[in-house]
Formats: C-alpha cells, structure tokens, sequence
C-alpha cells in the first residue's frame, strides 16, 4: 500500500487532470507508472453525507471496473482503493488514446469507421447484458489503442476499452442503458461533425448483439423524444 501523505510519495506525483469531480494523478511505484483517482470534498455537503457518497461511488467504480475484467473485458485494473484517503489507484494504458481525439483527427472517410463502431456497439452490449451501465459514456471516455489506428487508417479490428466508471452502476433497467446509449450518441453528434452515421451504425450493432437489444432501442426513442422536448423548453 502507498503512503499518499509520505513526502517521498508527493514527490512522485503528477497531475494529470484535475476536473469537478477528482483529481487525477500519474504515480512511479516500483518501477511501474499507476493512476490515482483522487475524489474531491464537496464543502457544499454535510461532512458525513459527503464522506458517505463518496465511499459509495468508489466502491461501486472498483465494483464496475472488477466485473468488467472478470468477464474478459478490456479495462484499467484496480490495484485497490482507499476510501479513508478518497482514492482509487489502477492501472495506467499507455500507447491508447481517446475516441474523441482519434475522431476529431480522422482523416478517413467516415463510411470506414464501420469496424470501430462494431467493435464499440460489441463492448457496450456486452457490459449491458451484465447489468454494468457505464453512467458517463462519452467519447473521452472511450480510449482506443494507439498502435492499432496509425497513420488515420481504421483497421477491421480494434481495441476499445472503457474507462472512467466513477458514475456508474449495476442495472438491469433498459431505462438506464438507454441513457448510456443517448449521452454517446450526443457526445458524437454535438462534437463530431458527420458522425450520425457512426451512431447509426453503433446501434444498429448493438440491438443484433444485445439480448435485450431491441427493448433497449425502443427506451432509447422515449429518452429521445424527452431530450428534444428539454431542448425546445429549455
């Protein structure tokens, strides 16, 4: 276990990221470079109630993350969590790179990207036929493996791995992996120009191989219509 309050271990810290929720620090521990996943205090909460939620979002991450390496699904492994100090330490993915970033880059016609969206739409259905519902799916939390998309070029397979589980949670409702469904489809559309067809293409893949794929699709069209009516009232 590392000592984070140990002035040898500060010293062998650099921050990453730094957003509302936690920050996020790169660590040397034995040679071998870890993230850690420091949960912020909420000063607007009771200390209690803020010190309750947080152990509870913690554990149910480690949770989600250790299902998903159970089930042979590529994502950071956790090394443990310490919720006195409000961290998650796990492995560190090199040589990957975000979905948003490789799409914002992508020089290929986007009628090529057929294989990635498979891959991502066989991912998701995957978790969601397990009951994992990710809660933030957007495309930075999506990461794609650096060495497989060189030069622009969308290989036929690729690897997409998950990460970021700190919303989410053990579900079966097909109410919550539609939503899973629709806060990507808004992180393509709103971020990608001409990506509708990427979508179309995710869920088209998802519906074929989730068990409850069609049931899922069909709560996708009523988030839809909920999330086109908050748009036009604001």
């Amino acid at each position: 276990m590392i000592d984070f309050t140990s002035e040898q271990s500060a010293q062998r810290y650099e921050l990453l990221f730094q957003g509302a929720e936690a920050k996020i620090f790169t660590l040397e521990h034995e040679g071998d470079k870890i993230l850690v996943k420091q949960r912020l205090h909420k000063k607007y909460r009771h200390p209690d109630l803020d010190k309750r939620l947080t152990s509870k979002r913690i554990t149910q991450e480690a949770r989600c993350l250790f299902k998903c390496h159970k089930l042979g699904i590529k994502v950071p492994i956790v090394y443990f969590t310490d919720l006195h100090k409000r961290v998650i330490a796990m492995e560190f993915l090199s040589d990957y790179t975000s979905l948003r970033k490789y799409l914002s880059n992508l020089s290929a016609p986007v009628d090529s990207l057929t294989p990635l969206a498979g891959q991502v739409a066989t991912l998701l259905a995957r978790m969601h036929d397990n009951a994992v519902i990710h809660g933030d799916l957007t495309t930075c939390n999506l990461l794609v493996k650096m060495a497989d998309v060189e030069n622009d070029s969308p290989p036929r397979e690729i690897s997409v791995v998950p990460i970021d589980f700190g919303l989410a949670s053990i579900s079966e409702s097909a109410e919550d992996k539609a939503v899973d469904l629709y806060v990507l489809e808004r992180a393509i559309i709103s971020t990608h120009a001409n990506m509708s067809d990427f979508f179309k293409v995710i869920v088209d893949t998802y519906v074929r191989k989730s068990v409850n794929g069609r049931s899922t699709f069909e709560k996708l069209e009523d988030v839809r219509a909920r999330g086109r009516k908050r748009d036009m009232t604001g």
